[in-house]
């Protein structure tokens, strides 16, 4: 960002807990333990309130609205993240949401409704300039580092009700069904989705990040793990590697590959029931085919992003 692009305030935080165990043991969400990893991160936020130009969108575009509060007026711009887990949010490039929020604006028209995860919601109607109704006064979904386990309930608390000030408590009852549809099969999350929409034309946006937040959010119904392989490089030789971990750990369920530098995240599903709910199913892991959808047309796609509109009954 080149200085004067946008008003910022910009300060250093840095957190360091001591070793645990190696780096490349799996991290886990749901019903698994969570195993203990080396923290150490330097981040440096950059703090704007509105201003379109800190997502790389026109210096005269203006949001419909005020903004969400704290979503919009304390974003991470430049994160760097020395920590194998995410801490809070997943580490995604502010230039590939501001080409997201581009695509949007550009295949949903403005009667139309998107349905995300309500931080990516807020940032939809502030700077893409459609209607994404959703928020939430709790802030589910955010992912806090193993490392932090003892001081979890309290850090969770701090978080909640820094990122939910100002949304209504009514509003948490709409994303808890928009969850619980996520979670549902296909046939029946389509449904929901049809019902909440109220007859308006529907298009979703979800990110890969997103099986993660509703691992937290819900972690009796849906339950994610991870696991590193090093050499990037090396594609087929790093899965065949992590097929044969996979099938020795009697592991069924769905995996979707992230390149991570000079390694291989492989984020899969313990269980193979988890491959049939909808969030899955719109996600690249291996059980599923987002071109294959039923009602579903996948109509833009970029990294971890993707953006589906909603078709009528076929006949």
């Amino acid at each position: 960002m080149e200085a004067g692009d946008a008003p910022t305030v910009a300060r250093d935080a840095e957190i360091s807990v001591v070793p645990a165990q190696h780096r490349r043991q799996p991290f886990a969400l749901g019903r698994q333990r969570r195993v203990p990893t080396e923290l150490h991160l330097t981040a440096q936020l950059l703090e704007f309130a509105d201003h379109p130009r800190a997502l790389g969108l026109p210096h005269d575009h203006e949001p419909p609205f005020p903004g969400c509060s704290a979503v919009m007026t304390a974003t991470p711009l430049g994160w760097r993240n020395a920590v194998t887990e995410p801490v809070f949010f997943a580490d995604i490039d502010p230039a590939d949401t501001a080409k997201v929020l581009a695509a949007i604006r550009e295949h949903a028209p403005t009667e139309a409704v998107v349905f995300a995860w309500w931080d990516m919601s807020c940032r939809i109607r502030a700077l893409a300039g459609r209607q994404a109704p959703l928020d939430d006064p709790l802030a589910r979904g955010l992912l806090t580092p193993s490392a932090w386990t003892v001081n979890v309930a309290a850090i969770n608390e701090n978080q909640r009700a820094y990122w939910g000030a100002g949304v209504p408590s009514g509003e948490g009852e709409a994303f808890a069904k928009f969850i619980d549809t996520l979670l549902m099969d296909e046939a029946r999350g389509v449904a929901a989705l049809v019902e909440i929409a109220g007859g308006r034309e529907v298009f979703v946006a979800v990110h890969l990040s997103d099986a993660w937040k509703a691992a937290a959010a819900r972690p009796d119904l849906l339950s994610i793990a991870y696991r590193d392989f090093p050499g990037g490089g090396d594609t087929h030789g790093v899965m065949k590697a992590a097929r044969e971990w996979l099938q020795e750990n009697g592991i069924e369920g769905g995996f979707a590959v992230e390149p991570m530098g000079g390694a291989i995240r492989l984020h899969y599903l313990p269980r193979k029931t988890d491959s049939a709910r909808l969030l899955a199913r719109l996600l690249p892991f291996s059980t599923s085919n987002p071109l294959k959808l039923e009602r579903l047309e996948l109509v833009y796609q970029h990294k971890g992003y993707w953006i589906y509109k909603l078709n009528a009954i076929k006949g």
